[in-house]
C-alpha cells in the first residue's frame, strides 16, 4: 500500500502502527526531568548495580520501571571485562526491558556493540568495567545521543526558534520597563544591592553569575 492513513473510529490497527506513529513523532530515549536530572541512574554494588526507575521511549515501545532494579554482574575469570546496562526492545519476545548486556573478557577488553536491527533496539545506559576482583566501576553513558539520550519530540527546531524568538521580545520590553512603571521593575546580578531608587512593590531580575 502506498499510503496510509489513521487513527480513526470504527476501523483496527495493529501494534505496528501504533509504533510507527510513536518512532515517527518522537525519538528514541529515557526521560528527562526539568531541572536536566535523567532517569535510570546506575549505581554499582557489591557484584551488583542497581538501576534507579525510569521511563523510556524505544522505537515506539516504552519501558517504565517504578522501583530500583538490581542486575547480578558476574565476576569475571581471567580477564577484566566491560559489561553495559541496556533498556532493550526485543521484538520477538515483545517485551521491552532493562538488562544487562554481557562484554567479553580481554587485556584490553571493550564494551559491547549496541544492537540497533529488526531484532533489537538497544539504549545503553552506562558502561560497567569490571575487575577480577568482581570491582564495577560505572560510566554513565545516558547523556550521549548516539548511545541513548533523552526522549523528544522529532525535529524541534522550529518549535524551539518560535520560543527563541518569544524570549527575546520579552527581554526586549523587560529592558524597556527598567524603572518605570506603576510597578517599577529592575534588573540586576546577583550579590548586587536593591536599587535604592526602588520604590515599595518594585519588580526585580536577578540574573545569576
Amino acid at each position: 500500500m502506498a499510503e496510509r492513513s489513521g487513527f480513526f473510529n470504527l476501523k483496527e490497527y495493529t501494534q505496528d502502527d501504533l509504533m510507527a506513529y510513536y518512532k515517527n513523532s518522537f525519538m528514541s530515549g529515557i526521560r528527562v526531568e526539568e531541572d536536566g536530572t535523567m532517569s535510570y541512574k546506575v549505581t554499582a554494588g557489591s557484584g551488583n548495580v542497581s538501576v534507579a526507575p525510569g521511563y523510556a521511549n524505544v522505537c515506539g515501545i516504552f519501558n517504565e520501571l517504578t522501583t530500583p532494579k538490581t542486575l547480578t554482574v558476574p565476576k569475571p575469570t581471567n580477564y577484566m571485562r566491560i559489561d553495559r546496562v541496556v533498556v532493550r526492545l526485543d521484538y520477538s519476545a515483545m517485551n521491552c526491558l532493562v538488562e544487562l548486556k554481557q562484554g567479553t573478557e580481554g587485556s584490553s577488553p571493550q564494551p559491547p556493540a549496541l544492537q540497533r536491527d529488526g531484532v533489537r533496539y538497544e539504549l545503553s545506559l552506562a558502561q560497567l568495567k569490571v575487575g577480577l576482583t568482581g570491582a564495577i566501576t560505572v560510566l554513565d553513558e545516558r547523556p550521549y545521543k548516539a548511545l541513548c539520550g533523552g526522549m523528544g519530540p522529532r525535529n524541534p527546531t522550529e518549535m524551539n526558534t518560535w520560543f527563541q524568538n518569544f524570549q527575546e521580545v520579552v527581554e526586549k520590553w523587560f529592558r524597556t520597563q527598567q524603572g518605570t512603571g506603576w510597578r517599577q521593575i529592575f534588573e540586576i546580578n546577583e550579590g548586587e544591592s536593591f536599587p535604592d531608587e526602588a520604590e515599595a512593590g518594585a519588580l526585580c531580575r536577578v540574573y545569576k553569575k
